[in-house]
């Protein structure tokens, strides 16, 4: 009981230090309002704006004005030397839209700097890259057309891997039919060997086709495909040729090659799933 009334005493003393009741008077009940009232201007006191500062030490709104409309300047000119199909192209590389309601070309290329600041050019590796064989594609068929006289960087890969003639499928499963024996090196010359040919085969297809074909969507995206695919072999190539593979992988591609040399497609996609798995 004493703990109660001097937790009420201390309230009350509380309450008188703020002005909210009068000590003088015998008053035993306070308005809600006024303590709040109270806490406000005890806080506004605090925590308020602070007094102004003198004339010389306040900054200059003239050249923060200035340096804005500066600024502004620059974004201006900047979207003068920045094409439209530049901007449009970026933001679908970021899978923005090109639009929103009611925005105008400026707007659309300050959106699209905001949009670069918060998402860096590192991200750039995440971008979609079959996307990018297809463009290849369609720009090595234009240098075709317009006989410049290039030639598409996939057929210059075609004929630098092209193996020799003398290495048939038949002569590849006959290599195969030691592997897995202990002979690493001769295990990665067999998956060289099948892979260089395959990679052959599937490129002589695309060559042969005419130029009505070559325009067909299905023949773009077909050698898009055949691109990305030489682009992702590479590094597996390279390690193959310096017969450097890892035991491991190296192991997991005998069984895979065995099976596809058996046409066995369907122990390939379980072997697949269940080393990378």
């Amino acid at each position: 009981m004493d703990i109660l009334k001097a937790e009420i005493a201390r309230k009350r003393k509380l309450l008188e230090e703020k002005n909210i009741i009068d000590p003088t008077k015998n008053k035993k009940y306070f308005k809600r309002g006024e303590l709040l009232a109270k806490e406000q201007e005890e806080y506004l006191k605090k925590y308020g704006p602070q007094v102004s500062e003198p004339e010389d030490t306040k900054p200059d709104v003239s050249n923060e004005k200035g340096d804005r409309q500066a600024t502004n300047d620059a974004e201006n000119t900047e979207i003068v030397g920045l094409p439209r199909t530049e901007v449009i192209k970026r933001l679908r590389e970021r899978g923005h839209p090109i639009w929103l309601f009611g925005e105008n070309e400026l707007q659309s290329f300050k959106r699209l700097r905001r949009i670069e600041i918060q998402e860096p050019e590192a991200n750039r590796g995440l971008r979609n890259d079959f996307q990018e064989a297809m463009e290849k594609v369609d720009e090595a068929y234009l240098n075709e057309i317009l006989a410049l006289g290039t030639q598409i960087d996939t057929e210059k890969q075609i004929k630098e891997d092209a193996l020799d003639d003398s290495i048939t499928y038949d002569f590849i499963q006959e290599m195969a039919k030691t592997m897995g024996q202990g002979d690493k090196n001769h295990d990665m010359n067999v998956i060289l060997a099948l892979l260089q040919f395959l990679l052959k085969l599937w490129g002589q297809q695309l060559n042969s086709a005419t130029g009505a074909e070559k325009t067909a969507v299905k023949h773009k995206m077909t050698r898009a495909t055949f691109t990305q695919t030489q682009v992702y072999l590479k590094p597996l190539v390279r390690k193959l040729k310096k017969k450097n593979l890892p035991d491991d992988i190296c192991e997991s591609l005998c069984e895979i090659t065995k099976h596809l040399l058996e046409r066995n497609y369907i122990m390939v996609n379980k072997t697949f799933l269940f080393h990378v798995l």
